[in-house]
């Protein structure tokens, strides 16, 4: 093997963007976070109705949700 195939070898990894693992672990951790029923997973929808109707900015939004998630 030339060293400039060896060198190309070396540079050719390739990063797996999805693996039934990795999806796996994805849904528990998202899960996880923030739980159906959560005080926080109760304030989604009543906040995105404010910010739609101009009641609630976006950023207002997300300090109320984090709050809510830190509880």
């Amino acid at each position: 093997m030339s060293a400039l195939t060896a060198r190309l070898a070396q540079n050719n990894t390739t990063v797996k963007m999805y693996s039934v693992e990795g999806a796996t672990f994805q849904e528990k951790a998202l899960g996880m976070l923030d739980y159906k029923g959560s005080e926080a997973h109760k304030l989604i929808g009543s906040l995105v109705t404010a910010i739609n109707n101009n009641q609630i900015s976006v950023n207002d939004a997300f300090a109320k949700f984090t709050a809510a998630l830190s509880n």
